[in-house]
C-alpha cells in the first residue's frame, strides 16, 4: 500500500528557503564595525603635538580651535624636513580607530598632509604612529603612502605600501584643494579614502577613490588618532577642518565589510576636565632651544621628540 507523502506546509518551505539569507544578513551585522566618535567641531579637547623628524631649529606654529587646526612654519626657518603630528587630547587609546579632516588650503609647494593612527609616546622622547600621507616627491600628488615611524630606530620612518589615486587628476591637472580625506585601522589594515569638495563620500573599498595595506609586524598595539603635517618650509602654512576621530568598539576588528554601520554614538570619554578657553588654542613645536615670544612662554614637559613646547596662547 502505498503512503502519501505528508505536504509540507508553504509556511515551513518559506523559512527553509529564506533561512541562509536571513543567516547571512545576520552575520554580516554581527561582523560590521560599529564606530564611536571621539572627537569633532563640538569636542573642547586641546591639541596635542609632537616631532616626529626634527631639521636644525625649525618649528611650526599650532593654532587650533574646535574641529580645526592652522599649521604654519615660522619665517625663521632655514629647512623643510620637520614633520609633526598633531590629535585631540584625552581621546581613547585604542588599536582600532578611524580619522577624518578636510584639508582645506595650503601655502607652499612641498606641504604634506595625512592621517596619523595608533600614536604612542613612550618615555620622554620616543613616538611611534602608523600614517597615511599624501606624496610630494616628484610633485606626484596623486599618491599615497603608507609608513610606520618609530624615533627610536634608525631611519625613524619606514614605507610599507603606497596607492595612486588618478581619479584627482582631470583634464585640466590635479584637483585644486579642498580634498576630504579618512583613514582607519582595523586589526593588520589601513585604509584611506580622499574625494574632492564636489563630490559624494565614496565607500570604503572603493579603490578609485582610496587603498590599503597590511600593517608590518610589530604595531598592533593600541594609540591614539590624529593627524601628520610636514615638509613646511618658511612661510608656509597648512588648513586642517572639520576634524573628526572615531574609535570601533571592541571585538569588531574585521576589514571584510567595505561599509560601516550608520549609526555612531558620542564617547563619553572626550568631556574635558576643566571647562575650555572659548578661544583659539596656539603653541609652537621646536626642535632646538624654545623660541622667544612676546608673551612669557610656558614650557611644557611634554616629552616631544627634539625639543620642547612653548606655549604661547592659552594653555590646554
Amino acid at each position: 500500500m502505498l503512503m502519501a507523502k505528508p505536504r509540507r506546509s508553504a509556511r515551513t518551505h518559506q523559512i527553509k528557503r529564506w533561512a541562509p539569507i536571513v543567516s547571512a544578513v545576520l552575520a554580516l551585522t554581527a561582523c560590521t564595525p560599529r564606530l564611536v566618535i571621539s572627537y569633532d567641531s563640538t569636542s573642547t579637547a586641546a591639541q596635542r603635538t609632537t616631532s616626529l623628524t626634527s631639521d636644525g631649529w625649525d618649528s611650526y606654529r599650532f593654532a587650533s580651535s574646535a574641529g580645526v587646526m592652522n599649521v604654519s612654519a615660522l619665517t625663521q626657518n632655514t629647512g623643510g624636513n620637520l614633520r609633526s603630528l598633531f590629535w585631540p587630547e584625552n581621546v581613547p587609546v585604542v588599536a582600532d580607530s578611524q580619522t577624518c579632516a578636510v584639508w582645506t588650503s595650503q601655502r607652499g609647494a612641498i606641504v604634506q598632509q595625512g592621517a596619523a593612527l595608533r600614536i604612542r609616546k613612550i618615555g620622554t622622547e620616543r613616538v611611534r604612529a602608523v600614517t597615511v600621507t599624501k606624496n610630494i616627491a616628484y610633485g606626484a600628488n596623486w599618491i599615497f603612502n603608507f609608513h610606520t615611524w618609530d624615533t627610536a630606530r634608525p631611519g625613524v620612518f619606514q614605507q610599507f605600501g603606497s596607492k595612486e589615486v588618478r581619479a584627482l587628476v582631470g583634464p585640466s591637472g590635479l584637483a585644486p584643494l579642498p580634498w576630504r580625506f579618512c583613514a582607519r585601522i582595523i586589526g593588520q589594515v589601513v585604509e584611506f579614502k580622499v574625494w574632492t569638495n564636489t563630490m559624494a563620500e565614496p565607500a570604503w573599498g572603493n579603490s578609485t577613490w582610496g587603498g590599503r595595506a597590511t600593517i608590518p609586524t610589530g604595531w598592533s598595539t593600541a594609540g591614539t588618532t590624529g593627524w601628520y603635517a610636514g615638509h613646511l618650509e618658511a612661510g608656509d602654512s597648512a588648513r586642517f577642518d572639520n576634524l573628526r576621530t572615531w574609535r570601533y568598539e571592541t571585538g569588531t576588528r574585521t576589514m571584510n565589510q567595505t561599509t560601516v554601520s550608520s549609526t555612531t554614538t558620542r564617547d563619553p570619554t572626550t568631556a574635558p576636565t576643566e571647562p575650555a578657553t572659548p578661544n583659539s588654542d596656539a603653541n609652537t613645536t621646536t626642535s632646538g632651544p624654545p623660541l622667544t615670544s612676546t608673551t612669557t612662554p610656558q614650557t611644557i614637559p611634554d616629552g616631544d621628540y627634539g625639543g620642547t613646547v612653548v606655549m604661547t596662547g592659552s594653555s590646554p
